[in-house]
């Protein structure tokens, strides 16, 4: 019996975790919220309870997860008046700037990789500046939106499990 509530809690702690990886530019969100989920299952032996409903709405929440981290940021940049290449480069630079130094090198990366590539096409400090604002605006909004998203599909699951 304790053994089942230490994988319960560890399968918890995984959820989390997971939903944690939604700002955390090296943590796999979607995937480790899975793993968790799964996890949990196979301890509570809860395979039963969730229907073909249930499994579909936890796999489209996290398809759409996956479509507003890419979207939220293309649409900030390009609704500032950004360029296709500012969008490309902002987004490589921040998942490089992330993998390297976290939450700071994820924004420092975003914003120089933005910033340098209006420049670089001779766009105005002022019209680069407005991009990279976009774009980073558009990070922020996806997040929210992301984590929301997982909250919501955590507690759905979990309204199964218990």
């Amino acid at each position: 019996m304790e053994l089942n509530i230490l994988l319960q809690g560890i399968a918890l702690l995984i959820i989390l975790t997971g939903i944690a990886g939604h700002i955390l530019p090296i943590i796999p969100g979607t995937i480790v919220t899975l793993i968790g989920m799964f996890m949990l299952v196979h301890v509570t032996n809860t395979y039963a309870y969730f229907s073909l409903l249930d499994i579909c709405v936890i796999i489209g929440i996290s398809i759409l997860i996956g479509i507003v981290d890419v979207l939220t940021s293309i649409l900030g940049t390009k609704a500032a008046g950004g360029s296709n290449n500012a969008v490309v480069v902002g987004s490589a630079a921040a998942c490089i700037g992330g993998a390297v130094k976290g939450w700071p090198g994820l924004m420092i990366g975003a914003v120089l990789g933005t910033l340098g590539t209006e420049l670089k096409k001779g766009k105005d400090l002022k019209q680069a500046i407005k991009a990279t604002i976009g774009n980073v605006a558009g990070f922020f909004v996806g997040s929210i939106v992301k984590i929301v998203l997982a909250v919501i599909k955590v507690i759905w699951f979990l309204t199964k499990v218990y």
